[in-house]
């Protein structure tokens, strides 16, 4: 009953709602069944925010991109379809985009004609995949599970540890499916090298510090994908100069390879300029999996700087109001400027302001989720349904007011135990 008075109220907000953007991630729970998460984010004309859990769908068959179409349409649908859809963001899978047959393609063949982003988090940490650490790993794991092995010896090492006040009371194993686990492993090991009679040498120990640096910023909340974008641009401006710094055997951005100089400096090999040619590599990385938003990066440009574009490379439809705008001596530029303009004399402009605040950044927010639904659907209670999963999940990440238990309780006449 709960459950839908609740929807009824998500209804009536995307009925209300200007634009809606979607979020999209798949996982398995703890029954080994696929679920497919959807996240809506909706704006209002007041440029007010509003985010939701839409669907939970349960695939039991196959998970290619035909049976994930079926599911979102089935759930968009029900709301009115993609008519109001400003943008899609998935993750990385073949089954969501990239060929004809994954979802993004199938959407296009069916008219759905809004931009299906590849999530700006998940693309940073296929980047961070570049740094060259398999040496590195390679004795990071080694000596991990060395100590690790069995309980006795890794129990008097984490006594060793406390007994010497170490700077951290145990090792970090290191995942393959979570690459970012690597630069903690990794800053981890540096820390106790003394202890663990062991040197990391590796000059580009501090990279992965920088990257893990960069995905906590991406996950941040309340930003847009303007904001996400310029992360990513702030992080190949530091590439850059990480790259010039190191050419020049600087190492004042890389405290852990300094540290690792001065205890070096009366042996040979504390010259870390050889590892220049890594951060290249990085580079690159960062470039071929962020093309796709070289599409619209003069979308961003406008969206960030509407008085400062040169007009005669936007689209036809703002360069009249843009000349307009741009003539205006009382505007100036700020994070609430789209709210602020007349929906009379720039109904363009204001529209494209909508839909750019309204583009979902990523599909972080799915993740996290995850971990709710396997909370909710534990070893403990495995025989929960589909539906049941469902109206449990939503009920506990909805954002929407609480339900009105007066209005509920006089209406149970109309249901039975």
């Amino acid at each position: 009953i709960m459950e839908n008075h609740m929807s009824t109220k998500l209804y009536d907000v995307i009925q209300k709602c200007r634009y809606f953007s979607l979020s999209l991630d798949k996982s398995t729970d703890h029954t080994d069944v696929s679920q497919l998460v959807i996240f809506i984010w909706m704006i209002q004309d007041d440029f007010s925010i509003h985010e939701e859990l839409l669907k939970l769908a349960s695939l039991h068959g196959t998970t290619k991109g035909v049976d994930i179409l079926d599911a979102v349409q089935k759930c968009i649908n029900e709301y009115g379809g993609f008519g109001k859809c400003s943008c899609i963001v998935t993750d990385g899978a073949k089954a969501m985009v990239g060929s004809e047959v994954s979802l993004s393609g199938l959407l296009k063949k069916n008219g759905v004609s809004c931009p299906i982003i590849h999530c700006i988090i998940h693309q940073e940490s296929l980047c961070g995949k570049s740094v060259k650490l398999a040496h590195a790993m390679q004795v990071v794991v080694k000596v991990t599970n060395l100590i690790r092995e069995t309980g006795l010896s890794h129990c008097k090492f984490q006594a060793f540890l406390e007994e010497i006040d170490a700077a951290y009371g145990d090792l970090l194993l290191h995942s393959e499916i979570c690459w970012l686990s690597a630069g903690k492993c990794l800053v981890r090991l540096f820390g106790l090298r003394f202890h663990c009679s062991t040197v990391l040498k590796t000059g580009v120990l501090d990279i992965p510090a920088h990257l893990i640096d960069l995905n906590l910023k991406l996950q941040r909340k309340k930003q847009n994908i303007s904001d996400l974008f310029g992360h990513v641009n702030g992080f190949r401006n530091k590439l850059m100069l990480f790259k010039a710094a190191l050419e020049r055997n600087d190492l004042t951005h890389f405290p852990s390879c300094e540290e690792l100089a001065e205890e070096l400096q009366h042996f040979e090999g504390a010259n870390f300029s050889i590892f220049s040619s890594n951060i290249e590599y990085i580079f690159e990385d960062f470039n071929n999996h962020f093309r796709n938003f070289e599409t619209i990066k003069e979308d961003f440009s406008l969206f960030n700087n509407p008085l400062g574009v040169a007009i005669e490379h936007q689209p036809a439809t703002f360069q009249l109001e843009l000349c307009d705008l741009q003539a205006d001596p009382f505007l100036n530029t700020s994070v609430d400027f789209f709210k602020i303009l007349s929906e009379e004399h720039f109904p363009q402009l204001k529209d494209f302001g909508l839909k750019m605040t309204l583009m979902f950044r990523s599909t972080y927010i799915c993740e996290s989720t995850f971990s709710t639904m396997k909370y909710i659907k534990s070893r403990y209670r495995s025989s929960l349904t589909d539906e049941s999963l469902s109206h449990l999940l939503w009920l506990a990440t909805t954002e929407l007011d609480s339900p009105d238990l007066i209005e509920i309780f006089l209406c149970g006449h109309c249901f039975t135990h």
